[in-house]
């Protein structure tokens, strides 16, 4: 299996602790975004998000954190 390098582009946090965090991965030509709960564990890769534009990834993970820390979404 091969391991995929991402570069991190972005990281966005919010007082209460969640955190988001926006890779690009060259292999696929794609950006990922990827959650964290308030104690900074990576939250279940079914809830990353996938995309092709840089400024649509960046854009869904400030709106994804602004909604997980205004309705305290708990990870699994």
């Amino acid at each position: 299996m091969k391991d995929y390098i991402m570069k991190l582009i972005s990281t966005i946090n919010k007082s209460i602790g969640f955190q988001a965090k926006v890779y690009y991965n060259a292999d696929y030509n794609e950006y990922v975004v990827k959650y964290y709960d308030e104690n900074k564990r990576i939250m279940s890769d079914n809830t990353w998000y996938y995309t092709d534009d840089k400024e649509d990834a960046i854009n869904t993970a400030y709106k994804e954190i602004e909604f997980m820390s205004n309705n305290k979404v708990l990870s699994d």
